[in-house]
């Protein structure tokens, strides 16, 4: 069975992806990953530096892989379809077939949308686009404030990321790329047509970042057909 290791947003964990697992069962075997600090590693130290995060990633999946001959696919959400991107270009030994991104622009574009004049993580950003809406309701002052650390330290991952890398290559597997029509992010988004040498497809959904939930059946549907494309 086809394995499909999924990658969280910033600041998010695996509970975003459940909703695959239940969907999958039986079909498409779903593993679910956090980042340190995050879900069910909460309990570990953030990790402090965005390459950092990306071999953590590849460990995880290498640990998880059974067959060292078996392709797989990535699911990465958000930052997630970042480091997946990343994993995808630089450890071809996962031998990895399909890379699913979603909701997040091409790594090149990356200095323009996190406005490098500003390190810092604005409250705006919080409340209207990084968060799922279950989250901006909550009043717990100290879920919030340990929340808002994840993101922030999050955040500076990706900023120092952006500061540094140049090398914006091509990765072997196909690329299916998901985002919501009303999110930010859906500009210059058919670019992530040239990160692969192999196919590209892209959906686009009704929606802002966050369009998993409302559009499941759909999304699952595409991701079974492009597995089937892949494998």
């Amino acid at each position: 069975m086809e394995k499909l290791f999924c990658i969280p947003f910033a600041g998010g964990s695996h509970f975003y992806f459940e909703c695959l697992k239940e969907k999958f069962n039986g079909i498409l075997e779903v593993e679910l990953l956090d980042y340190a600090g995050h879900g069910s590693r909460f309990n570990e130290n953030l990790l402090l530096n965005f390459e950092d995060m990306i071999k953590d990633i590849y460990n995880q999946i290498l640990i998880r892989k059974k067959d060292p001959c078996d392709s797989i696919c990535l699911f990465g959400y958000s930052m997630g379809a970042l480091i997946a991107y990343e994993i995808a270009k630089n450890y071809e030994d996962l031998n990895i077939s399909l890379v699913i991104i979603a909701a997040f622009q091409p790594p090149n574009y990356l200095r323009e949308y996190l406005h490098m004049d500003n390190k810092k993580i604005s409250w705006k950003i919080f409340n209207e686009k990084y968060t799922s809406s279950q989250f901006r309701n909550i009043k717990d002052e100290r879920f919030l404030n340990i929340y808002t650390r994840i993101l922030r330290n999050d955040f500076n991952c990706l900023y120092d990321y952006a500061m540094i890398n140049v090398d914006f290559g091509k990765i072997k597997g196909n690329i299916v790329a998901l985002c919501g029509i009303e999110d930010s992010l859906s500009v210059h988004f058919e670019d992530w047509g040239n990160f692969t040498t192999g196919s590209f497809k892209s959906y686009y959904f009704k929606g802002k970042h966050f369009f998993l939930g409302e559009h499941l059946n759909k999304i699952c549907s595409i991701i079974m057909d492009a597995v089937a494309i892949s494998i």
